[in-house]
């Protein structure tokens, strides 16, 4: 089995919903059960990959991602894609530009995550206890730091080993990420990635009168531009009796990062308006 990391950076707002709400916002978007972070399940990913596939290379896409005839599925796909998880959520600051927020508990299970995938991980993980303080890299700014309505206490850490596993995933200069991460505590994580995603009011317009119709207001809730998302990629063989060349994992995930990396790829709802669109970057 050959296996990676898939880093996802947004470049606009993505709206990857569960198509029902059981609070105030219409229409919010996935997020896990245990922790609430925001995340793009697998099974939405795999879909939005295999759209991709079949514009770039349709004759590989039924052996990396299934068989989908409908008179029934022959064979399974080669590729396992798992949750895109969140490391990365842009916060607004009302005293600087904004800052890429992370926390302990997402950096340690990024760790674990590059570890069962045998890549190179040599950041140590870090600890904050205090719900308003926080480190930032060397580059950064001590002092108080206003995220949101929070006045947070930052105190600089050598952060250049994690920078370097983030930026990979990212694609970018890490000028940036030594002048905007900061690693918050959890609890705080927590309550920012529940109350600091977008939520905005839509409409719809009567196409005759030109003025809203009755009934028709509804909120929707996204994943902000420049949010850092990853998944794991697991190949296998391909499961199809007579292979098109990829009866070994490695091939599998050789076509695999041919089709995607360093490419654009859209997620979620709303492809008409712009919503969705990400940068693929793999870990090697």
């Amino acid at each position: 089995m050959n296996s990676t990391i898939m880093g996802l950076f947004a470049q606009t707002s993505i709206a990857a919903g569960t198509g029902q709400s059981l609070g105030v916002i219409d229409l919010p978007i996935m997020r896990e059960a245990p922790t609430g972070y925001p995340v793009v399940f697998g099974s939405a990913l795999k879909g939005a990959m295999r759209a991709k596939s079949e514009i770039v290379n349709e004759a590989v896409t039924k052996e990396i991602f299934g068989d989908d005839d409908k008179g029934g599925s022959k064979y399974a796909g080669a590729l396992i894609v798992g949750d895109a998880k969140l490391l990365l959520l842009p916060v607004r600051s009302m005293t600087t530009h904004f800052k890429w927020v992370t926390c302990p508990y997402l950096i340690e299970r990024f760790k674990r995550d590059l570890q069962m995938c045998g890549k190179s991980c040599e950041f140590e993980s870090v600890a904050i206890k205090e719900f308003d303080a926080a480190f930032v890299p060397d580059d950064g700014n001590e002092g108080v730091l206003y995220l949101e309505e929070f006045a947070i206490e930052c105190k600089k850490a050598d952060l250049s080993k994690l920078i370097e596993a983030i930026r990979v995933l990212m694609g970018e200069d890490k000028s940036r990420l030594e002048k905007q991460l900061v690693i918050v505590s959890d609890d705080m994580f927590n309550h920012l990635s529940q109350f600091a995603t977008p939520v905005n009011a839509h409409i719809a317009i009567d196409s005759a009168t030109k003025i809203v119709e009755n009934g028709a207001l509804w909120y929707e809730e996204t994943l902000p531009p420049e949010t850092l998302l990853y998944s794991v990629l697991l190949a296998n063989g391909s499961r199809k009796a007579e292979s098109n060349g990829l009866n070994l994992p490695d091939k599998v995930m050789e076509q695999t990062k041919a089709i995607f990396a360093d490419k654009y790829l859209q997620v979620g709802g709303n492809e008409t308006v712009g919503m969705g669109w990400c940068k693929v970057v793999f870990n090697g």
